[in-house]
């Protein structure tokens, strides 16, 4: 990774199922653990005219080494606080000299 980590994190995959009531359960299998990335979190005001009110956005980036295989709709577990990410897209952007860090589009799940 070309970045500093702050975390090691556990990349869950799997197909959701359906519970006794008939909602989605997201199954909690474990496709990587361990691995070595960091999560971002910015918030940014922005102004919304339609009601004259400002609002505060809330943005979660995460960076994880070149070549880890992560996907849209992963899950990302932060392994030191139990907290999960959902995975909202993958961008890989392109350099000449190395090769660049993966950058994640996460939400909270």
């Amino acid at each position: 990774m070309n970045g500093l980590s702050t975390g090691r994190y556990t990349i869950l995959r799997g197909v959701s199922s359906t519970n006794d009531y008939g909602d989605e359960v997201e199954s909690q299998e474990v496709h990587l653990t361990g691995v070595r990335g960091s999560v971002i979190e910015r918030t940014r005001k922005v102004f919304n005219p339609a009601d004259s009110r400002v609002v505060t956005i809330r943005e979660l980036t995460g960076r994880f080494a070149h070549g880890t295989d992560i996907r849209d709709g992963d899950r990302i577990k932060d392994e030191k606080t139990d907290i999960i990410f959902l995975v909202n897209s993958v961008n890989m952007p392109t350099a000449v000299a190395n090769k660049p860090d993966i950058v994640l589009d996460l939400s909270l799940n």
